[in-house]
């Protein structure tokens, strides 16, 4: 019968939900470790959060299907709970990567991991430090230091190819995945 699935067991159900399971977890994850008390200084402690969006970025231009939105923002509010910073705050700015990613000029597989992914990540990460420099300015009502949301950017940005680096493997037993028909739109819900 054409259209019909078979009936799913629960093994098969958690074997096709793993391409969006896989870059939630490891954005998750990455989310975690950067809001861990490190002791590190100041730029350090701006480019840890700055590596998670990284982390998104790579998931918005290679398979953007794979880590929805709605995801996006929940690992933001996390970070944001787990920093104890103002609610909302790295939420809008993972959204803004996200975007940046998502709605890049048309990627082609090549440019991907190349100069143009690095050039937007840069445009993303100097929005998200500008626009952080902003809100904290705002937050604490007089102008905050730029050097350190500065050098917590150059850092994240130096970090990208070795995020992309990481990822690759992820990112393609997850294309294989899809590829093979273990992933099914109807299988999310």
């Amino acid at each position: 019968m054409v259209g019909h699935w078979p009936p799913l067991g629960k093994e098969d159900r958690m074997l096709r939900r793993l391409p969006i399971l896989l870059p939630t977890l490891v954005s998750f994850l990455v989310a975690l470790s950067a809001c861990l008390p490190w002791g590190a200084p100041m730029p350090v402690q701006f480019a840890l959060p700055l590596i998670t969006m990284a982390v998104i970025f790579y998931w918005a231009i290679n398979q953007p299907r794979q880590l929805p939105s709605p995801v996006v923002f929940l690992i933001g509010l996390f970070t944001d709970l787990a920093t104890a910073g103002p609610l909302g705050f790295w939420a809008l700015n993972y959204l803004i990567g996200y975007a940046i990613g998502s709605y890049a000029p048309n990627w082609n597989h090549d440019r991907r991991d190349g100069p143009a992914a690095m050039l937007f990540f840069t445009i993303a990460v100097i929005l998200v430090s500008l626009l952080g420099w902003l809100l904290t300015s705002l937050f604490n009502l007089q102008l905050t230091a730029v050097r350190p949301m500065l050098l917590g950017g150059l850092i994240a940005v130096a970090a990208y190819p070795v995020v992309t680096y990481v990822l690759k493997p992820i990112e393609r037993a997850v294309a294989m995945a899809v590829e093979a028909g273990l992933f099914r739109q109807d299988d999310v819900a």
